[in-house]
Formats: C-alpha cells, structure tokens, sequence
C-alpha cells in the first residue's frame, strides 16, 4: 500500500511539473504576443486620451465645468459658438426660403386652376337662363 501510495504522489508531482512547464512556455509565447500588440495597445491609448479630449470639448460647448476656462479659453469658444449659431441660423434661412418658393408656386398653381374654374363657372352661368327672366 505504501508503494502505491508514493507512486500516485511521483505522478502528481510529474504532473505538476508537466503544467508548471507548459505554463512557462505559454507566458514565454505570449510575451511574444504581447511584444507584437504593443502598437495596438499604443493606438488604444490615443484613442482614448482623444475620446477624452472630445468629450471634454463637449461639455465645454454645452457650457458644462467651465470652471477650469481661462478668459481666453472661453473668449475662443464663444466665437466658435457665435460661428456656429451663424451657420444652422443661414441654414435655416436656406430652407425657409426654398419653403416660401414652393408655397408660391402651389399658390400660383391654384391661382391657375381657380380663373380656369371660374371661367368654367362664369361659361355655364352665362348658358343656363334665368327662370325669372323667360
């Protein structure tokens, strides 16, 4: 029984060996992997320091945590503003505009057709006789 017993621990001990050693291979290879990823990791962070950036700029646009703005700082991002509001206000005007044409142009179709029905209306009224006139 004793040798059994010794003979199932050298086995679990090979074992153990056995995994220790394909784990150390595997951290070797995946050093490896990780020396090929490093532009990857490097790209990552700048993107995130740029995600950062851009939401930092949007709270400053949305007039958030301005606190930390300097005169200057916040003198540049009013004229972006005023730029801005400039730009969707011409916008709107663009498309106000083209609004008004079509509005017009229905308006003189139906002008059209409205002294067209009117002669068809003043054409019959001068065909059908006054009763009270026979």
């Amino acid at each position: 029984m004793v040798t059994c017993l010794s003979f199932l621990r050298i086995c679990s001990m090979e074992d153990t060996i056995d995994r220790y050693k394909a784990h150390a291979k595997e951290c070797s290879s995946s050093g490896a992997f990780e020396h090929e990823n490093e532009p990857c990791r490097y790209e990552a962070s700048s993107m995130l320091r740029k995600i950062e950036q851009l939401e930092d700029s949007k709270r400053k646009i949305l007039g958030e945590k301005l606190e930390s703005c300097s005169v200057e700082e916040l003198h540049d991002l009013e004229s972006k503003l005023e730029q801005s509001l400039h730009r969707i206000r011409g916008r709107r005007h663009q498309l106000l505009e083209q609004q008004l044409a079509q509005l017009q142009e229905k308006e003189g179709e139906w002008a059209t057709e409205g002294s067209g029905a009117t002669g068809v209306a003043t054409a019959e009224h001068q065909s059908v006789k006054n009763p009270l006139e026979a």
